[in-house]
This record gives structure tokens, sequence and C-alpha cells, in this order.
């Protein structure tokens, strides 16, 4: 839904020609909808249930509308700085949720075809995999986690075998949704 916004603010707000007359001439009814889009998400019993209770969710709904902003933003004009702050989101939605697995993919396929003229040189494509193994960073904290018994640890960190069992998330019932 921010993701809609974002393409609404930056297409009507620009100051660029519409339909004959400056897009500035849309800014009200841009604002409008944005404030009523908002105001309607504040009332929404499921944001509300999600939004007072420590899930992953709420950091997932954001690293999506982050991935969706440098998406647009790489349409905009294909770099590589672009491509790197995706592939950081990319990894840091991956060790935080699976399912980001849905919206990264497709991205990744569609940001792969359109910069195929220069992400794939050697140096680039290192760049991109660096920024994309910095965003799954966070795995390498569980052996440190594992290293002492903690009650709020869940499952065994201590080994190898611990960690691929968390990171394939079998104690949650690995890809049911």
């Amino acid at each position: 839904l921010k993701f809609w916004w974002y393409c609404l603010y930056r297409d009507i707000l620009a100051e660029k020609e519409f339909s004959g007359r400056p897009r500035a001439q849309f800014a009200p009814a841009c604002i409008l909808s944005i404030v009523a889009i908002l105001r309607g998400t504040q009332v929404a019993p499921l944001v509300w249930s999600y939004a007072v209770v420590a899930e992953v969710f709420a950091l997932n709904n954001l690293l999506v509308c982050g991935l969706f902003y440098v998406l647009v933003r790489y349409v905009d004009g294909p770099s590589l700085r672009w491509a790197c702050w995706g592939s950081l989101l990319v990894g840091v939605g991956l060790s935080n949720h699976h399912t980001f697995v849905v919206y990264a993919a497709p991205v990744a396929l569609y940001v792969a075809w359109r910069g195929r003229g220069f992400l794939f040189r050697p140096r680039t494509l290192v760049m991109v995999l660096a920024a994309f193994l910095l965003g799954l960073l966070p795995y390498a904290y569980l052996p440190l986690a594992g290293a002492v018994p903690n009650p709020l640890t869940w499952g065994d960190h201590s080994n190898l075998s611990g960690i691929i069992h968390h990171v394939l998330r079998r104690d949650y019932g690995t890809f049911q949704l």
C-alpha cells in the first residue's frame, strides 16, 4: 500500500507536465488520498493486532515497503547503488521471515533482467553479493547466542545442525502458512 502512495506522490507532484497541466495542480487530490489511506489503516483491527505485540510481521512489512521503494528508484534509473540497497534489504528480509522470498524472488529476477548490461560484471556482482551477505549477518549471531544457555533462546544454536534447523525454520512449520 505504501508503495502505491510513493508512486502516486512521485508521479503527481513531480514538476513535469501531466495532461497539459502542471502536476502540482493535482497536489491537493494526492494529499487527500494519502490522508484517507492513513486514516483508514489507523483504525483497521488487523493493523492494530500486529502493532501492539512483538512479532516479525511488522518488520517484514517495513522491509517489503523498503524493497518496493528501492525497486521504484531502480526502475527510475538502474544503478549499482539501488541494486546494492535492494540486495541488502533482501538479505535482512530473509533473515527476518521466510515469506519475504515471495516478494524478493520476482524483484530480484526483474532487477537482474533490467540490469543485465552492468550487474553481471565481476566487480558489480561481488558488491551486490556482499550487500546480500551483509543482510544475512543476523544469522552470524546465532552461534554466539547458543554458546550460553538462555531460557529465552528458541532451539539449540550451539552447533551447526541447530543453526541449520533454525535457518530452515523447522520449529515454526517451514513453508506451511
